[in-house]
């Protein structure tokens, strides 16, 4: 279901559904944004995705590493020691998982990690000054 509200003059359209992540565009007028949102409420029931989620679906890690490797890698001067780490990378198991399980398996991670972590000390370094110092 779309949510449509008022926010500093433009109309934010939000459309959440169980599963997907939540989407949201403003836009000048109310008729915008309620076209907007039932347009891409349309295409999740066409489809149980929304477009760039189907090809994060279907795209693995290792898909994007060897394109780098193809593409971005030989145009560097450290082209042959990248070319290596990359290698010993694709050896790894979790690079033939899908991009949408990464996000998922992420997020359950830091469910679970997130209260055994005592953050209420952590004061972190001002900016400017030396770590160094007593």
């Amino acid at each position: 279901m779309a949510n449509i509200t008022k926010y500093r003059g433009r109309w934010v359209a939000q459309v959440r559904r169980k599963g997907i992540a939540p989407r949201g565009k403003s836009f000048d007028t109310k008729a915008d944004a309620e076209k907007w949102a039932r347009q891409l409420e349309a295409e999740v029931d066409r489809c149980g995705t929304l477009p760039d989620a189907r090809v994060a679906a279907s795209t693995t890690v290792a898909q994007i590493i060897k394109r780098y490797q193809q593409e971005i890698t030989p145009l560097k001067r450290s082209a042959k020691s990248e070319h290596q780490r990359l290698n010993a990378l694709l050896r790894r198991p979790i690079v033939y998982r899908t991009l949408t399980l990464l996000s998922v398996f992420g997020h359950s991670l830091r469910r679970v990690c997130a209260p055994s972590l005592d953050l209420t000390d952590f004061k972190p370094p001002r900016s400017g000054s030396d770590p160094r110092s007593p």
